[in-house]
């Protein structure tokens, strides 16, 4: 026996020595003669036979045997428990197995392990009964390019020849359309050597051979009809095998199959035909569990019942299922981690994007087996034009017949509005009704310098351009006082209104009722504002009361569409966030502040990457900003007229877009805003503080040396004399009229008349629409719509996909921020190189943007000397 083992580990490690690289084997693959095809020798690389298997259509965690490029489809979990036995007249001749397999995958890639316990009889007496364990990983584009690999090991306790014994298996999967779809699968790519003493079985010391199938599947009735043959052949022999396959689903989740094999022997002296094993049976899917059952059979001649497979499988992957769950109730939760802009990182929260919800909602609206939606109204951090939107979506649900609830756990004015669009809103018995209305204050720090001896200085066009007040007003001007109380009165008169519909009461009643709260929660039911108290832990048992039945909630949906149907590529309509500061450079995360901000930089990129994808059909800007830099915000028009000579470009104003915000939106073919965007804030200006007064205090003095009548301008030390002031004046009235031109040049206004509603004017979007800075009233999602329509597309053909992807803190541009934000404090706060004396326009940003605490490290972002386009963000909205 030792020597029968020596020899065999002789033969065995010199082989693996000899093996060809697998680039060689795939050559040589590629460069088989016709005369040279097919397996004649049975190998331990096959492991059981699934009930419905295919090198083509399979994506799931069988993918693992059948063709590892499946893995790549995944979007999920799923656990699967396989079993092939003989009949009892086969028993001790047919094969039979076991197998477990575990993947998952993100849609973009998957990796997963199977174990098998196999028993060949066709392997020989010693290599009889043995395990097969395989690793395997795909990546994919999505939808219709996947490649997988598989490595396979082997274990045995009667064969130390299976021990040693390991080999490659790559897949390719392709599926141009939803109706075509090919694959590839090669096996033993790396023809690892494997000893067998039974001459019947193979020759001793001979390798594996290289086996490849080649498939196409033919989709129809919405995939639920297939035509899928496969061809195989190995780099040894002269067999080629002929797989066809069939497969009818009648009924969603319900699928009867059956495939064959017809081996064609090209020997050139003896050509034949041989019909070899059908599997035919039926697979059931429905909850999440999966069940395939069939039969083998060999029809050649005598028909013969060779034996049964049978496989269970359990997961999250979607597929197509037999009676959907009646009486599904999904809920969603409105409690924060939602932005324009997703981001995530190790120092801040992840944040979803504000496109991801309105599109559950939209799917939640079409799909018949949704009876209800619950939403869960917390601290949401939206906006009102977020909120506004919101309310069209729920109002589109109710009138897809789906039945809504809230229930409001915090019931601010500003969540009310949100809640209130449901026909039915709960409170919590802790949480008084408290929607108090809404207020916006004016901040100023002009008292504050002046007692530190800081001097504000700003240049601004347009008197209400009210940005730079905060630093020289001590109290708002009157211009400032009108645009923001006129802002105020139409956003409070609009959602009073529309709240007192929601609650069938009468404007007037449910303004009293808010000048009136708290309201305990039974008082505001009997008032009418809300309709019931409940506790979170019995929002099901109550729905089961209101709406009977034993309906049940859910609180995840898959937003992804089922397995079956992720088949080729669909035309895309881009939906590019500009959200925060516009600035020069890279967009990114701001560092401890939970902010984000739009570079011009990044953005270039994007539109130029948008402008040459032919799969990209139209562009939607989303536009949440209030400004920044004058220079990145022309970059940017720039860019996005350039887009529009060959795209549709559809802008949607979100929350703010506003000053630089609605210079970008400028640049689309179409505008849409919602009566509570604050938009407009046409205007320029640019300044910087002066520490004269308070340096003399401190003892501290400033020698001046300069080349260049205006070189410190911006100094910190000296304020501006009348040369300096006249050309910061210049500028900002250069950059000004450019701002109203290039408005004027898409907008159907003279640039007269942009001038007349410029300014640094703000409006709501429904007074922006009547001075023809807006197109239409409308959400994101109505954006969208347009935007496939003026591309020639239905709405429900087409993918809607979100750039810039992520803004997390460890992004490439974020890390420029970082890197932009950690010098500009060297420089201008800690004094480390010659500009160290400029606090400039920078320093005083800050103020404007957002509280002070965070307008610290924000206007680092801007370059000395720089012109603005920002909106009065000293004002708040609570």
């Amino acid at each position: 026996m030792r020597n029968i083992l020596e020899m065999r580990t002789r033969l065995v490690k010199p082989a693996a020595r000899r093996a060809a690289p697998l680039w060689v084997a795939l050559a040589a693959l590629l460069a088989f003669p016709t005369s040279a095809l097919a397996q004649e020798e049975p190998t331990p690389s096959d492991g059981i036979i699934f009930p419905d298997q295919s090198i083509t259509t399979r994506a799931d965690a069988t993918s693992l045997e059948v063709n590892p490029a499946g893995l790549g489809f995944m979007r999920g979990m799923q656990f699967a428990l396989g079993l092939q036995e003989p009949s009892e007249d086969f028993k001790g001749v047919s094969n039979e197995g076991v197998g477990a397999f575990l993947a998952g995958g993100t849609g973009a890639f998957a990796a997963g392990f199977s174990t098998q316990w196999m028993s060949r009889s066709d392997l020989g007496y010693r290599a009889r009964d043995f395990r097969k364990y395989t690793f395997g990983a795909g990546v994919s584009t999505g939808s219709n390019l996947s490649l997988g690999a598989a490595l396979n090991f082997f274990g045995s306790s009667d064969d130390a020849a299976l021990d040693e014994l390991m080999s490659w298996d790559l897949g390719l999967m392709w599926r141009p359309s939803a109706n075509l779809g090919f694959g590839v699968r090669v096996r033993d790519l790396n023809q690892p050597y494997f000893y067998t003493p039974d001459p019947s079985v193979r020759q001793p010391g001979s390798a594996l051979p290289i086996r490849a199938d080649l498939g196409v599947a033919l989709r129809f009735w919405d995939g639920r009809a297939l035509l899928d043959p496969a061809v195989g052949f190995s780099s040894t022999g002269t067999s080629l095998f002929f797989r066809p396959r069939v497969a009818l689903e009648p009924f969603p989740g319900v699928r009867i199959f059956a495939r064959t094999e017809f081996d064609f022997d090209l020997e050139p002296d003896n050509t034949s035909t041989t019909w070899n094993q059908t599997v035919a049976g039926l697979s059931l899917h429905t909850y999440g569990v999966g069940a395939e059952t069939a039969a083998i059979a060999d029809f050649s001649g005598e028909s013969k019942f060779l034996g049964s497979t049978h496989l269970i499988s359990v997961g999250s992957q979607r597929a197509r299922e037999l009676a959907p769950p009646e009486r599904r109730w999904q809920l969603v939760n409105l409690n924060g981690g939602i932005a324009e802009q997703p981001s995530s990182g190790f120092l801040r929260p992840t944040i979803d994007s504000f496109l991801s919800l309105l599109l559950k909602i939209e799917q939640l609206t079409n799909d018949p087996s949704i009876e209800g939606v619950v939403f869960n109204v917390g601290e949401s951090g939206l906006g009102y034009a977020q909120i506004w939107e919101l309310r069209q979506a729920i109002a589109r649900l109710r009138a897809a017949g789906k039945s809504t609830v809230s229930v409001l756990t915090n019931p601010t004015f500003r969540e009310t509005y949100l809640a209130s669009a449901a026909e039915n809103l709960w409170l919590l018995p802790p949480a008084p009704y408290g929607a108090d209305g809404v207020s916006m204050s004016m901040t100023s720090y002009a008292a504050l310098l002046a007692k530190a001896g800081i001097e504000a200085e700003f240049l601004r066009i347009g008197r209400y351009k009210s940005a730079p007040e905060s630093y020289t007003f001590r109290t708002p001007s009157p211009e400032a006082t009108e645009q923001i109380t006129d802002y105020l009165d139409g956003l409070y008169a609009q959602a009073t209104d529309a709240m007192a519909g929601d609650r069938s009461m009468s404007a007037q009643a449910y303004r009293e009722a808010v000048d009136a709260v708290p309201h305990l929660p039974s008082d505001a039911v009997e008032m009418g504002l809300a309709d019931n108290v409940i506790y979170l832990d019995s929002i099901q048992e109550r729905l089961r009361e209101e709406f009977g039945g034993h309906l049940r909630l859910e609180d995840r949906y898959p937003t992804h569409p089922a397995a079956d149907m992720r088949w080729g590529s669909r035309p895309e309509v881009a939906v590019v966030v500009i959200s925060g500061m516009i600035v020069r450079g890279q967009s990114g995360g701001t560092p401890f502040l939970n902010e984000t901000v739009s570079g011009s930089d990044t953005l270039t990129k994007v539109f130029g990457k948008l402008r040459r994808d032919p799969n990209i059909r139209a562009v939607v800007l989303r536009i949440d900003s209030p400004g920044g830099s004058a220079v990145a915000s022309d970059l940017i028009f720039r860019e996005i007229r350039q887009l529009a000579k060959d795209k549709p470009v559809i802008a949607s104003m979100g929350n703010v877009a506003a000053s630089g915000g609605y210079y970008a939106a400028a640049g689309g073919d179409e505008i849409f805003a919602t009566p509570h965007t604050l938009t407009g804030s046409i205007g320029i200006f640019a300044g910087k503080f002066s520490i004269s007064k308070l340096a003399g205090m401190l003892g501290v003095s400033s020698t001046r040396l300069q080349r260049g009548a205006r070189s410190d301008s911006f100094s910190l030390f000296h304020p501006w004399d009348a040369a300096q002031r006249e050309g910061v004046s210049k500028s900002i009235t250069y950059l000004y009229r450019l701002f109203i031109e290039q408005v004027a040049s898409t907008r159907p206004l003279s640039v007269d008349e942009v001038d007349a509603v410029g300014r640094g004017h703000i409006w709501d979007g429904e007074r922006a629409k009547q001075h023809k800075l807006v197109d239409r009233i409308g959400g994101l999602t109505d954006a969208m719509h347009r935007a496939a329509e003026l591309a020639g597309l239905p709405a429900d053909a087409v993918d809607y996909r979100l750039y810039p992807d992520d803004v997390g803190i460890f992004d490439p541009g974020a890390t420029a921020v970082h890197a932009a934000m950690l010098e500009k404090l060297g420089a201008d706060v800690l004094g480390m190189d010659s500009s160290a004396d400029q606090l400039s326009l920078d320093s005083a940003v800050g103020g404007l943007i957002q509280h002070l605490g965070r307008g610290i490290l924000m206007p680092l972002l801007y370059h000395d000397q720089e012109a603005l386009t920002l909106l009065p963000v000293v004002v708040e909205v609570d």
